[in-house]
Order: structure tokens, then C-alpha cells, then sequence
């Protein structure tokens, strides 16, 4: 608490501006921005300012739609490229850091178009601090049982995401962390005592192998880590050298500073919208896991230089599959991250001494050195505001961490274990699903192809990571394909082949969702551990981005001592191989679903569903005796899948798609009871000892007391789950608890071990302790002890054991696709598509041929302009109705509308809308697009329109009819 109170009550450094003008010049320039010779001329204009002090500079350049600019801040005297911007329009933000009073150079270049642009330049700089130096250190936590990692988890440190059987990596940035981890009761061992000194000589063997490697092997032979323009520069190269196979995405959502997240696609026929299935390649969630994007983006050259040079495995990759490249999901993080970390390789005296490494300027090691470098979220505001900025008031400090981390914050089962709701918490979850531009821009990705296999790569730790997430979560109805498609890559690389939850718990992650919800495979590369230490189980070289050598060249070659020791093979193929074999399971049709068919070649099919999807909260079979649940309010919110195909001029299609039914809901769950649960039992203790025993896992007797029971075996009753509580009378004392199976039937804990610890509960600060335990764990007739340990104690307390029934029997789901064929802008017809994975049917379509007729006029209808009441945008909206009668009329936009009390008239607008009637004897009436109508209480009329509708009926005697189009209608 004591660094968040500083951190949100200190000042801000505040920015000054430098320039504001307007920049024009003639003609285009046709090379790189970012040379050091590049000077004033066709398609370059320059302007100069002087930065006075340490610090960040920021430049901004606006230009017309359609024009592409580039921007490069670089030191007037050395040449040195402090910032660039290489976005894939004319809308640039280019940030770095400066060491001191600098003259800066600010270069701007058009790459295309013929319009000015706006360029703006402020110098922000390093915030007073009074604070001493106190360098990030990676270590080991001592956590032998899962519920110690899962407890560790809760206290919201940086979590490496590295660990063993029985320990933890974190990385501790001052001592409120280290006190976090003693008033916790964890013992570690310190593995990297400063991170930055390894910082500081990973930039040296960069240097050192980049002047003695002319190509390091790689596809593009790179030997330093790129910035956040060389990518974007490489993919703008990538598309115009190969306008035939490549071309360029940018996701819709704009990052708080300001940027835009850009990729390339890649295949065959690379601008024809095909029916090929998906491969999604990404990098860079975390910020500071440079060698993530690098994976990323040396994938994309191989595709590239492979199909040019004739490569017939590659070919036939580019020529049933599409590869989608994004390197750097979160490019405001990535930024501030790599840019701190190029000013540590800056050359030049260091006169400035900073624990064991010499740097220039104390001020600004402090600042920008220390903890920008080893940033992991995105960049919103401490505050939790709708925003955010990295540099200047949020420095990465432990405990005291600005931003959301974007692999907590999608939706599927958001919010639960692994997620903290802490806002400076390094795993914080966001203030909803999906609540960051970053998350948002790859929900829309997915949610608009069909992804039938991604890899979201992350460093370090050498696991190759599979859902589930969660440990209480349903294993997956597709495990066994799962783990076999996992086997086949890590036989390659030499890594651990695991589900998530077997490093820690983990909820909102990118594959809980993106598997569960659109259905297609995703693994978690976690690149490297470089060299493993055998003794502790850490590692020796490596971290969040080790040696470029190590962490990118070897990793991706399999040249590294894990992959050539580990790998099972005669030779291990590395990461390269590993994508090959991903790659090529997205194209294999048992990891999918087919359709084929014939439709008229000027034809558009496409599938939707639109759906509820449970956060962790919302799903009671998982929320229910979850204490990180009590309090939570959380709902399911609408996702929508969409995604469409263009029939090529042969009138014959193929198209590859994920199975109709979602993961998440196609298994059984739960089971019908057998009786009642029985009855439960209380308990009481006081402390044993008048000294509080402050360890967790403490093996002294008098620092607990223990409680057997035993599981009631009757016939006549049926127990699933048991839960123990315990409560005391205020917060001031610390009470927790461990559940162990009593394999002696001696009615102690003491002896035994975690083979046979079922549960634990140890949350600190709170009057109540409670731990869950379900089947197989609980077993009917089987004895437990509940150990209740003094950890801060000096008040009794009172347990409660209770019993619970089996979940709720709910057998699994089947779900349909709608299919739609479109010519013109209008459906013609339209289906529901039921198919599973590893399934291929053949459609009729030949309706489909025929031209839609005219649609109903545009005259006052049953809802008459000047009878609307409530009336939507043009935009997606989500209109609800009033307790009275109201007419609503929706526009263009896909919205939600909902009738309230009143026997309301609901008029459709142009968009695919989902409207809801109320308790009143409603009016719903569809009309041209594909619309999803549902009646309510009330004696409803549902009118379909000429879209193919989907049209219900409430528990009211309702009059249900379809339009022109091809509609769905029950009752």
C-alpha cells in the first residue's frame, strides 16, 4: 500500500512542447526513414528542437487518409534513432528516451500520397524521485503445494511465469515486494540478483555476436532485437516486394498512446476472400518478452522467402492456409520496454554508478533503466480511467504497476484464479472482459475467421501451454487430440508439453477464450529457458529476453542445450519446426470442420452465431463455494462470431471452418444425485500459543489445531463437495487452513504431506477462511483433518463443514452455424449448419441462384416516424424500452433492443439485430437482414422481414409469421 500511496500521490512530470507545425514536401521517398544518411529531399523534411533534460521525447504526426508517413526522432550530433514510428497509414507516435540536453533531429517521410501533416514534439522529463536504487531481482519462491501457488498468485507480484515442481519465478522491484512475500510466510532463493546488470550484458553479447555474425540463421539473419518500427517497417517491405502473396491488416481498435496495431496476411491469391482455415501467429502480450514478436516475425519471412525460393513444403502451407502475423500485440508496452532497454546499450561513458553497472545519468537509471524495461501490461492509467500513458507517473515497481494485463483481461471465464483484481496487481484483470484495445483488436480478429489454430507466443520457461487454464475447469472434449498436437511440437524443441493450470491457475487468457468460444486449437509457446540449473530447477541464462543469440537464433534453430538434450529426435527442428507442424495442423481436416458445395460465383456465404459467454462469476458451476466470488457482480456478455467466404468464379467452394457447437458447452456436466447431502458439522479452536507462528507451512504442532471428520458413506445420501469455513471476529487476526486427506486414520495432520493436501484456504486481511473441495478429491468414507494454523492469531475461532450435492445434470449442447448466401448485398437464402470437427458436409445451395425480389417500401409501417418513441442510431446500439408503451424503431447498426412493461411496437432497422419483446402483448417486425426476433410473456405478433429470420415464441399465445426470406420459426 505504501508504494501505491506514492506512487498515485506524487506528481506527474509534465510534458513541454517542443514544435508544432505543419510538414510538407515534395514528391515520396522510397527508402528507410531511419538511416543515418537519409537527408532532407523528395519525400523527406526535417525540423530541429533541443530537449534540456532527461527524459522521453514524443513526436505525433497526422497526415491525410491515405497517405503513409514515417517519423524518426533522432540525436542531432551521434545519428542515433532515439524514437521512429512506421505505422502502415499517415497517423504516427513515436516515443524514446533522451539522456540529458540533447539537439534533436525530427525526420518525417512520405512514403506515399501528396497531402501535408501535422507534427507535434514535447520532451517529458524524468519524475523527481527521492527513492534509492533498488534493482529488479528475479528469484524462486518456495511453493510446494498447488494451493501455495495458488495463494502466492493472489498476492499480485510479477509472476514470471516460470517455475517448477516446487517453486515459483518472480521478479521483486523493491522491498514492499519482498515484504509482501515475508508477511505472507514465503521463503525463496534469489536466481538473477539484478536483472538490469543482465540486461546490461545481454545488449553487450547482442553487440558482441552482431559485429562478429554476418547472418545469425535465422530467415533474415537479424543478430539484435528490433524496435517497435523495424517491425512495422519489415511488414510494410514484406507486402510491397510481394503484393502477391502478403498483404497488410490493422486491427480497429487504437491503443491508449495513441497507435495502431498492424499485421500482414499471408497465402496464395493473398486479396481473394477464400475458404482456407487460418493460422494465427502472435507475439508480445507482455511487454517485456521481446523474443516473443521475434518468433513472430521470422515465421513470417520464412513463409515468405520459402514460397520464393521454391520450397515445396512451403508452398503448400501458402497454398492451403492463410498465415496471420501480428508481432506486437501490445505496442504501447513494447515500446517503453525495448526503448528503456536500448538506452542501456547506449554507447558512451557511464558516469553514474547504480549498484554492480556503471550508466549515465542516475536520474533517468532510475526511472527508465530499472523499471521501464521489465514493464509487463499494457499502459492504462493507475486509476483505472478509460486511457493511459507509460512513461512519467507509472513506473513498473511490483506492487505499484499501472495497466492491465492484456492475458487476463479476455472474456472466457475472465476474472477468476491467476486474475487479480488489484489495479497495480502485475496480473491485474481489467475493469471487465475485454475492457483493453488490445484484447479487443484480437477478439475481433478471431472472431472474424476462422482461426483454426493459434499460437500466442510468451517467454520463459520452456512449456508449451494447452487450455485449460484452471484446475476446477472441465477438461477439454477435444484433450486427447490436444495433447497429441502439443506432443508433436515440443518433440521438436525439447519443451513441457502441459495444460496451463499445471504452471499456476490462470483465467481470461487468450486460448480459454479464443478455444472455447470460436473453437479452434491454441497452445502458449513460453520461449526458453536457455540453461536450465538442475539443482534449483531456474535457469542460468535467459529471462524475459536473454542473449539474442540464446533467446531468438538458438530457440528458433533448436540449437539450444534444451532442445538438442530434450528433443526426442535424432535431430531437434527448434520452434521452426514447431510452426511447420502447427501450421500444418491448422490445414489438417481432423483438427476442423468442411463444407463444399456449389453456389453462383458471384456469391457471398456467411456464418454467424451470436451467444452468451460466461465470465468466471457468472458460471455457477464454476462460481459456486468460491470465496474470490462472493461480492462479484459479474454477467455473461454477447459474443458474436462472424466470418464470410467469397464463392470463386468456378461455382464450386470449399471452405474451412470450425465445428457449429462451442467447446465450452458441448460436453456433459454435472450428474443427477443419488440423494440428499448430509448433514454437516462445527468446530471450534483458540490459539495454542501466545507467539503467532507467521508460516504458512509451518511443521510445528503448536503452531496449529486440527479437526477430523469423515465423509459420510450412506446410501440414502449423496456428497460431491464439502466445504470448511472457519470465521473469527475481525481482521486483525490471521487465522488460515489446509484440508489433508488423514492417510493414517490417526486424526492428525501432522506427517503428512502434499500427496495428500486436498485444499487450503489462505487469503490474509479478512475475519473468514473457506476451502472447497469436490470429487475425486472427496471421497464418501474417507477421513480428512482440517489443520487450522495460527499464522497472526490472537482471537478463537468458529468452522462450519457442509456438504453439497453433485453439480446440476446438464447434458451438452449442440449449436448451428447460420449459414447465409449473399449476391448483391441481399440473402437469398439461408440455413442452419450443424457440423462437427473432423467432419466434412456438402451443401445445397442452389436456391441460392435466384434473384431476391424487391423488399417492402420504405412508407410508414407499423412504426410511423411521427409515432417512434425511441429511436437508435446508425451505429450498434442496445436499446431498452420503458415500463409504458413504447414504439421503437432501430437503424442500421447490428443492435440489441428490448422491450420493458408495455405492449411495445419493435421495429427492425437494416442491421442484423437481435430484439426481445417484454411482459406486454408485443409487436415485433424483422426486416431486410438476417434478424433474430424472440417474444416474451405477453400474446406477441413477430413479423419476420425478407432476411432469413430467426423467430421464437415466448410462453404467451403468440401469432408467428415468416417473411420472403428463409426464416426459422418455432413456437
Amino acid at each position: 500500500m505504501a508504494a501505491l500511496a506514492a506512487l498515485a500521490f506524487a506528481a506527474p512530470a509534465s510534458a513541454a512542447p517542443l514544435l508544432d507545425t505543419t510538414v510538407s514536401t515534395l514528391g515520396t521517398h522510397s527508402g528507410s526513414c531511419f538511416d543515418r544518411d537519409v537527408s532532407s529531399g523528395t519525400g523527406v523534411t526535417t525540423r530541429s528542437a533541443t530537449v534540456d533534460e532527461a527524459g522521453t521525447v514524443t513526436a505525433q504526426l497526422t497526415g491525410d487518409e491515405g497517405d503513409d508517413w514515417d517519423l524518426a526522432v533522432l540525436e542531432s550530433d551521434s545519428g542515433r534513432v532515439v524514437a521512429g514510428s512506421a505505422g502502415f497509414a499517415s497517423d504516427e507516435v513515436a516515443e524514446g528516451f533522451v539522456l540529458g540536453d540533447t539537439t534533436i533531429t525530427v525526420r518525417a517521410c512520405r512514403l506515399a500520397g501528396d497531402g501535408d501533416a501535422r507534427l507535434r514534439v514535447s520532451a517529458t522529463p524524468v519524475p523527481e524521485t527521492t527513492e534509492g536504487i533498488w534493482a529488479p531481482k528475479l528469484v524462486n519462491v518456495d511453493t510446494p503445494t498447488r494451493e501455495d501457488k495458488t495463494r502466492l498468485v493472489s498476492l499480485g507480484l510479477d509472476m514470471a511465469e516460470h517455475g517448477g515442481e516446487d517453486f515459483l519465478a518472480v521478479v521483486l522491484y523493491g522491498r514492499e515486494d519482498v515484504q509482501a512475500l515475508k508477511d505472507a510466510g514465503f521463503s525463496y532463493t534469489v536466481d538473477v540478483p539484478n536483472l538490469t546488470r543482465v540486461g546490461l550484458r545481454n545488449l553487450q553479447a547482442d553487440a558482441a555476436f552482431s559485429r562478429t555474425t554476418a547472418a545469425s540463421g535465422t530467415p533474415t539473419g537479424r543478430t539484435t532485437y528490433r524496435r517497435l518500427f523495424d517491425y512495422n517497417e519489415e511488414m510494410k517491405e514484406l507486402v510491397k516486394d510481394n503484393p502477391d502473396i502478403v498483404k497488410p491488416i490493422t486491427l480497429p481498435f487504437e491503443t491508449y498512446e495513441g497507435r495502431r496495431v498492424h499485421g500482414i496476411e499471408i497465402t496464395e491469391d493473398v486479396n481473394v476472400r477464400d475458404g482456407k482455415p487460418v493460422f494465427l501467429q502472435m507475439g508480445v502480450h507482455h511487454a517485456r518478452e521481446w523474443p516473443s514478436g521475434e518468433h513472430a516475425m521470422e515465421w513470417a519471412h520464412e513463409l515468405v522467402e520459402g514460397y520464393n525460393a521454391g520450397d515445396q513444403r512451403v508452398e503448400n502451407l501458402l497454398e492451403t492456409t492463410r498465415t496471420i502475423v501480428v508481432p506486437i500485440v501490445n505496442p504501447d508496452g513494447f515500446n517503453v520496454s525495448r526503448e528503456a532497454g536500448q538506452v542501456l546499450g547506449a554507447e558512451g561513458g557511464r558516469d553514474a554508478e547504480v549498484g554492480d553497472i556503471l550508466l549515465r545519468y542516475s536520474d533517468l537509471a532510475q526511472i527508465a533503466a530499472f523499471p521501464y524495461e521489465f514493464w509487463r501490461k499494457n499502459c492504462r492509467f493507475i486509476t483505472d480511467a478509460k486511457g493511459g500513458r507509460c512513461f512519467g507517473q507509472q513506473p513498473s515497481s511490483g506492487l505499484a504497476h499501472a495497466g492491465v494485463d492484456p492475458n487476463r483481461n479476455y472474456g472466457g471465464q475472465w476474472g477468476g484464479p491467476g486474475a487479480e483484481t488489484a489495479r497495480t496487481a502485475q496480473a491485474y484483470r481489467g475493469p471487465g472482459p475485454f475492457s483493453e484495445p488490445e484484447t479487443e483488436n484480437i477478439r475481433s480478429l478471431v472472431s472474424s475467421r476462422q482461426v483454426t489454430m493459434l499460437l500466442t507466443n510468451h517467454t520463459f520457461s520452456n512449456l508449451w501451454l494447452r487450455p485449460p487454464g484452471q484446475r476446477a475447469s472441465p477438461e477439454t472434449p477435444d484433450a486427447a487430440l490436444y495433447e497429441e498436437l502439443g506432443a508433436r511440437m515440443t518433440a521438436e524443441n525439447g519443451y513441457s508439453n502441459v495444460k496451463g493450470f499445471e504452471l499456476y491457475d490462470t483465467t481470461g487468457t487468450t486460448e480459454d477464450w479464443s478455444y472455447q468460444t470460436a473453437g479452434g486449437f491454441g497452445f502458449t509457446p513460453e520461449i526458453g529457458c536457455l540453461d536450465k540449473n538442475e539443482a534449483s530447477g531456474g535457469c542460468n541464462t535467459g529471462n524475459f529476453h536473454g542473449p539474442y543469440r540464446e533467446a531468438v537464433v538458438r530457440e528458433y534453430r533448436g540449437t539450444s542445450v534444451e532442445a538438442e538434450e530434450e528433443a526426442p529426435g535424432p535431430e531437434s527442428g527448434g520452434n521452426r519446426e514447431a510452426y511447420f507442424i502447427a501450421q500444418e495442423a491448422a490445414a489438417d481436416p481432423e483438427t476442423h470442420s468442411i463444407v463444399t458445395g456449389e453456389a453462383p460465383n458471384d456469391a457471398v456465404l456467411r456464418i454467424q452465431k451470436t451467444f452468451q459467454t460466461d465470465t468466471w462469476c457468472s458460471d455457477p458451476r464454476l462460481a459456486q463455494g468460491r470465496p474470490e466470488c462472493e461480492g462479484e457482480d459479474q454477467e455473461p456478455f454477447r459474443d458474436h462470431l462472424e466470418s464470410s467466404m467469397e464463392v470463386p468464379d468456378s461455382g464450386e467452394f470449399t471452405w474451412h471452418i470450425n465445428p457449429s457447437t462451442r467447446p465450452i458447452v458441448a460436453q456433459d456436466s454435472g450428474r443427477e444425485p443419488e440423494g440428499p447431502p448430509s448433514e454437516g458439522d462445527e468446530f471450534s479452536g483458540s490459539p495454542e500459543t501466545t507467539t503467532p507462528c507467521a508460516d504458512f507451512d509451518t511443521e510445528d504442532p503448536s503452531c496449529w489445531n486440527d479437526h477430523p471428520f469423515t465423509v459420510p458413506d450412506d446410501s440414502a445420501t449423496d456428497n460431491a463437495k464439502a466445504t470448511v469455513r472457519i470465521e473469527w471476529s475481525s481482521p486483525l487476526s490471521d487465522w488460515d487452513m489446509k484440508i489433508f486427506v488423514d492417510s493414517d486414520g490417526d486424526g492428525s495432520s501432522e506427517g503428512e504431506t502434499k500427496t495428500e493436501l486436498v485444499a487450503t484456504s489462505g487469503q490474509g486481511t479478512t475475519d473468514f477462511e473457506q476451502a472447497t473441495f469436490v470429487e475425486p478429491d472427496l471421497q464418501e468414507g474417507q477421513s480428512y483433518v482440517v489443520r487450522v494454523i495460527n499464522y497472526a492469531a490472537f482471537e478463537p475461532y468458529e468452522g462450519t463443514l457442509s456438504y453439497g450435492g453433485p453439480d446440476e445434470f446438464e447434458p451438452g449442447e449442440v449449436e448451428s452455424w447460420r449459414l447465409t448466401c449473399e449476391r448483391g448485398g441481399e440473402v437469398i437464402t439461408s440455413q442452419q449448419l450443424t457440423i462437427a470437427r473432423d467432419e466434412q458436409k456438402e451443401l445445397d445451395l442452389s436456391g441460392c441462384a435466384r434473384r431476391p425480389g424487391p423488399g417492402p417500401g420504405e412508407g410508414g409501417g407499423p412504426c410511423p416516424r411521427d409515432k417512434v418513441t425511441i429511436e437508435g442510431t446508425r451505429g450498434p446500439d442496445t436499446i431498452r424500452g420503458t415500463s409504458g408503451r413504447d414504439v421503437i424503431l432501430s437503424h442500421a447498426g447490428r443492435d440489441e433492443v428490448f422491450g420493458r412493461g408495455g405492449a411495445d411496437v419493435i421495429c427492425d432497422g437494416r442491421g442484423a439485430d437481435e430484439i426481445s419483446g417484454g411482459r406486454g402483448a408485443d409487436r415485433i417486425h424483422g426486416r431486410r437482414h438476417a434478424d433474430f426476433l424472440k417474444g416474451q410473456q405477453g400474446a406477441d405478433r413477430l413479423r419476420g422481414g425478407p432476411g432469413p429470420d430467426t423467430i421464437r415464441g415466448g410462453p404467451g399465445e403468440d401469432s408467428i409469421t415468416g417473411g420472403p426470406g428463409a426464416d426459422d420459426s418455432k413456437q
